[in-house]
């Protein structure tokens, strides 16, 4: 039969259920927000994507020079492009997560997200390109063995060739997002980021992070349990007008962009 949990293993799980004290090491990736390396891949990033541009653009916009082989070239440079990029956003996600008031990394965030804009803006030929190619030269690309890692990225990118709009207004959407959509977003993190719960933990009466809070409610002691989805519930009643304003705005960015694009409904473009 089973036996029941040793009392000193109960206690351990209790002390450590939280992580408290885990810091993430995130310097296999960069040192520092300024270090050498990141600087050195952010002008890497906007090189490849000049490159890119250069190169590419005119034989993808002529369909006769389109050929399986040139789109191969592309789509792996282009690769290459975005995998230094999500190294250096990721990073910058992460240390923000790690310390959400630091105003160091909500800057370098802020720098990662114009640099993600200028990237969509200049390689947004490639995506129109491929949605503008006629079936049968897209079956050529799907046929092609060299393309086999490529295949999903085809087939999904085509599906959305009946909403996408000319490549002018497509950069004006783009450009918009850092002060629409993604400015509400980015609100909405900062914001709720201060947010301070009060619990009772050992006898004491703490403010948690939300993190923290969340993660009490699986707390072993139920009293705890209770506390913090109080805590929360109670904080994110009090902040609810402002919380709702930067949701529907979210929202109504999305369904006029839905619209415009000729989507019979918001969600749409989540079941494509």
């Amino acid at each position: 039969s089973l036996s029941p949990t040793p009392p000193a293993t109960i206690k351990v799980m209790e002390k450590d259920y939280t992580a408290q004290g885990v810091r993430w090491d995130l310097t296999e990736i960069y040192p520092d927000l300024d270090s050498p390396a990141f600087l050195r891949d952010e002008k890497k990033v906007r090189a490849l994507a000049r490159k890119i541009e250069k190169k590419y653009r005119p034989p993808l916009c002529d369909k006769k020079l389109a050929s399986p082989t040139i789109w191969l070239s592309c789509l792996r440079e282009w690769d290459a492009c975005l995998t230094a990029f999500y190294r250096l956003y990721a990073y910058v996600m992460n240390r923000q997560y790690a310390d959400m008031e630091n105003p160091a990394c909500r800057q370098k965030l802020s720098e990662v997200q114009q640099l993600s804009s200028e990237i969509e803006q200049k390689l947004l030929f490639i995506t129109l390109a491929l949605k503008a190619l006629p079936d049968k030269t897209a079956t050529r690309l799907l046929r092609h063995p060299g393309l086999a890692d490529y295949r999903h990225y085809i087939r999904a990118t085509r599906r959305f060739r009946p909403y996408t709009l000319d490549e002018k207004v497509e950069q004006a959407i783009s450009e918009k997002a850092l002060t629409g959509q993604l400015a509400w977003v980015k609100f909405y993190q900062e914001y709720k980021a201060k947010f301070r719960y009060p619990v009772l933990l050992d006898g004491k009466r703490v403010d948690v992070i939300e993190a923290k809070a969340r993660t009490l409610r699986y707390h072993p002691d139920r009293e705890v349990r209770k506390e913090a989805t109080l805590a929360l519930g109670r904080k994110f009643r009090d902040e609810g007008p402002l919380l709702l304003h930067a949701f529907n705005n979210i929202f109504k960015d999305h369904l006029k962009e839905s619209r415009r694009r000729g989507y019979l409904s918001p969600i749409q473009t989540s079941l494509l």
